[in-house]
C-alpha cells in the first residue's frame, strides 16, 4: 500500500529562528515525535521529507542509490566537481581514487607525520593555560588535517589560508541558507565569502603547483599517475576540488568529534579513569604504531559512542532523481527533497536502549558497529559512505591517545550541554577545558596487550 502524506507547514520566520539559535535538529526531532518514522513539512516553497525507517534508509542510501542524487548548487562554487557534487561516471572515478588513496596502505604512510604533528599540537596544549573544549578541538584539528593533506610544511601564507577557512565555514551556512536575491555580490556577505574563497584557492593551487608526488600525503597521492596507465589520477581542478571537500569535511567533523570527547570524557571520570588505564598498554614516549591504534577497543568504543549522540553530519540529504516507491510505500516523486538524520536514528530506542545515555560499553564487542547496520550511520551509508572514514578514526585515535599520555582534564559543565547545530554539532555555549599534565603513569596490573584494561564500571550519566 502506498502513502502519500501531506507537507505540514512551518512558518518561515519560526524556520529562521531556527536556523539562527542553531538548533534545527530541534525541528527535525519535533516532527519526527509528530508524524513518526516518514515526518514531512515545508518551508515556504520548500518541501523536505525526513525518513528514519531503516528499510527506507538502505534503500535510499544502498538499494536504489542510483536514483539519489547528493548535488547541492549552493556548493559548487566551493567544492566544484569534486567527489561531493559529481555525479555517474566523474563520481565513480572519483570514488574509486580516493578509496584507494585512504586504504590501510596508505594510512600507515600519512601516520608518521600525523601521530608527530598531533603529539607536538597536544603537547603545546596541556602546556599553556585553559582553554574551552572548541578551542582545543580546534587547535588539534587544524594541523591533524592540514598534515595528512598537504604535509607538515608551514608554507607562506599558511595563517591566512587557516583565517579564510574558518571564516569560510561560517559564511558557507548562511550562502546555502540564503535566496538567491541575497546571495549576489552587491552585498558585503557574499563579497566576504568570495574574498575568503580566493584566498583559498591560491593556497591550494600554490600547495598543487609546488607538490611533489610524495605519497605520505593524500595530495602526494593525488598527483601521483596511476601506476597501470601512466596517467595523472586528476586535472589540477579535480584536485584542488577534492582537497577543499575533504578538508572541509575533515575539519568540521573532526573537531566537532574532538570537541564532544573532550568534554563528555571530562563529564564521565569512570569513563576518564579506564582510557587512562588503557593508554597505558602504549609506550609512554609516543613511539606506538598504527597497529597498535588499531587495539585500542576502548578508546575506539568511546567514539563510537561519541559518534552515535552526535554525529557530525546529523542531517544527510539526497535528491530523488527519477520517481520511486520506498519499502514503507511513501511516494517519491522526482525532484524530492529526502533527509535521512543520523542524529534520529542514533537516538531511537527501537534501536538503542536508554538511546540519551552515554555509555561507550554498547560497543565494546568489535561487531557492534557493524551489526547495528543502518542504525548506525555517522560516516554516511551505500556507495556514498565519506570515504575518509579510516583516516577520521586514525586522526581522533591518535588525538585521543596523544592527550591520555600528555594529562588529565577536567571541564566546566557538570550537567548537560545544549546542542548547537548547523553544519555539524557542537557545545551551544563555551564549556572551559582545564589540563593536569602528568609524566610517566605506573600502575600495577599493566596490561600487555595495547587496549585491553581491566573492566570498571562505567557511570553513564544524561547527558
Amino acid at each position: 500500500m502506498t502513502r502519500d502524506p501531506p507537507y505540514r507547514l512551518i512558518n518561515p520566520l519560526q524556520a529562521i529562528r531556527y536556523l539562527v539559535r542553531g538548533n534545527l535538529h530541534n525541528l527535525f526531532q519535533q516532527e519526527w515525535h509528530r508524524q513518526g518514522d516518514i515526518a514531512r513539512f515545508r518551508i515556504g516553497s520548500v518541501r523536505i521529507t525526513v525518513i528514519s525507517d531503516l528499510a527506507d534508509v538502505k534503500h535510499v542510501m544502498q538499494d536504489r542509490a542510483k536514483a539519489y542524487g547528493k548535488r547541492l548548487d549552493t556548493t559548487d562554487r566551493l567544492l566544484g566537481e569534486g567527489i561531493s557534487n559529481s555525479e555517474g561516471p566523474a563520481w565513480r572515478h572519483h570514488r574509486r581514487e580516493l578509496k584507494q588513496a585512504f586504504n590501510h596502505r596508505q594510512l600507515a604512510r600519512y601516520f608518521p607525520l600525523v601521530q608527530t604533528r598531533t603529539q607536538e599540537a597536544v603537547r603545546r596544549l596541556v602546556e599553556g593555560s585553559s582553554s574551552t573544549v572548541e578551542e582545543a578541538a580546534v587547535a588539534l584539528t587544524r594541523w591533524v588535517i592540514y598534515t595528512a593533506l598537504f604535509g607538515a610544511e608551514r608554507p607562506e601564507g599558511w595563517r591566512k589560508f587557516l583565517e579564510s577557512f574558518d571564516n569560510l565555514v561560517s559564511q558557507q551556512v548562511w550562502q546555502s541558507a540564503l535566496p538567491s536575491i541575497l546571495t549576489s555580490r552587491a552585498w558585503p556577505w557574499t563579497r566576504a565569502y568570495h574574498s575568503n574563497l580566493a584566498a583559498i584557492d591560491r593556497f591550494v593551487y600554490d600547495r598543487i603547483d609546488a607538490g611533489t608526488m610524495d605519497d605520505q600525503t593524500v595530495l602526494g597521492y593525488c598527483l601521483a599517475h596511476d601506476e597501470e596507465t601512466g596517467e595523472a589520477k586528476f586535472t589540477r581542478q579535480e584536485v584542488r576540488d577534492d582537497l577543499v571537500t575533504l578538508l572541509l569535511a575533515g575539519y568540521e567533523t573532526t573537531s566537532a568529534t574532538i570537541c564532544w570527547i573532550l568534554l563528555l570524557v571530562g563529564q564521565h571520570p569512570d569513563v576518564a579513569r579506564r582510557l587512562q588505564e588503557a593508554s597505558l598498554a602504549f609506550p609512554a614516549d609516543g613511539s606506538w604504531t598504527l597497529q597498535d591504534l588499531a587495539k585500542f577497543r576502548y578508546g575506539r568504543a568511546v567514539v563510537d559512542e561519541v559518534l552515535r549522540l552526535f554525529p557530525a553530519g546529523w542531517a544527510i540529504r539526497r535528491v530523488a532523481l527519477e520517481p520511486d516507491t520506498l519499502p514503507s510505500g511513501l511516494v517519491v516523486r522526482e525532484g524530492d527533497l529526502l533527509n535521512i538524520s543520523p542524529f534520529l536514528i542514533h537516538r531511537d530506542p527501537q534501536h538503542w536502549p536508554n538511546p540519551d545515555v552515554f555509555d561507550p560499553e554498547r560497543f565494546l564487542d568489535p561487531a557492534a558497529a557493524k551489526d547495528a547496520g543502518y542504525a548506525f550511520i555517522p560516516f554516511g551509508g551505500g556507495p556514498r559512505r565519506c570515504p575518509g572514514m579510516n583516516l577520521a578514526y586514525m586522526e581522533v585515535l591518535t588525538v585521543l591517545l596523544a592527550c591520555l599520555q600528555a594529562g588529565t582534564w577536567t571541564v566546566s559543565a557538570r550537567e548537560p550541554v545544549a546542542i548547537f547545530s548547523r553544519g555539524t554539532m557542537r557545545p551551544a555555549r563555551p564549556v572551559s577545558l582545564t589540563w593536569q599534565p602528568h609524566g610517566p603513569i605506573r600502575m600495577s596490573g599493566r596490561s600487555t596487550h595495547p587496549g585491553d584494561c581491566p573492566v570498571s564500571t562505567v557511570n553513564p550519566g544524561l547527558l
